[in-house]
């Protein structure tokens, strides 16, 4: 089975399913979709009727379109789910004590202010980092990444505070992957 035009048909139906399925109606980009979806019919039946459902889209009216397109959509997915793979290669890793969790103890309300002084540019970032560490916010696992970004602030003192104060606070242990040690 062809994956590529699948993707393709997913792209156009979710495309539509955005702009508004009255557009569907004599759509080229779905006609071009058509021969190929019933060249691969023999191969699977079930693109045969991808390829039927196309063309009743296409050739809908704009009050039978948005069953239509629901229809193409539905069967569209349920073949896509079927196509992908949910066994992962490898042996299973237990964590251990020295793994982060995960925690997120903190209100998103709270970080939002610590996120966008480490991730975005501007006056008075620099107080807001120095207080977050105060308050201990950074042990909350969603200001790790923000955190990391920090290092390349083209403002020289937050990097090297970042650098200095708030990955150490952090844990050396959590950043053991990207040190390279």
């Amino acid at each position: 089975m062809s994956l590529q035009v699948l993707t393709e048909l997913h792209e156009e139906v979710r495309r539509l399913f955005i702009a508004g399925s009255g557009m569907a109606s004599g759509d080229l980009r779905l006609r071009a979709l058509q021969p190929r979806l019933e060249k691969l019919a023999d191969a699977a039946p079930v693109l045969g009727r991808l390829a039927e459902g196309v063309q009743a889209l296409v050739e809908s009216d704009a009050e039978s379109s948005p069953g239509r397109l629901l229809e193409l959509g539905t069967l569209l997915h349920a073949v896509m789910y079927t196509q992908g793979r949910t066994d992962t290669q490898g042996e299973l890793v237990e964590a251990g004590a020295d793994i982060p969790t995960g925690t997120t103890y903190v209100p998103y309300r709270k970080l939002k202010p610590l996120i966008d002084a480490l991730t975005e540019r501007g006056p008075g970032r620099l107080e807001i980092i120095r207080s977050a560490l105060e308050e201990g916010l950074f042990g909350d696992i969603r200001t790790h990444r923000p955190a990391v970004i920090a290092l390349e602030d083209s403002y020289a003192e937050t990097a090297e505070f970042v650098q200095e104060r708030v990955l150490p606070a952090i844990g050396a242990r959590r950043f053991r992957c990207c040190s390279g040690s």
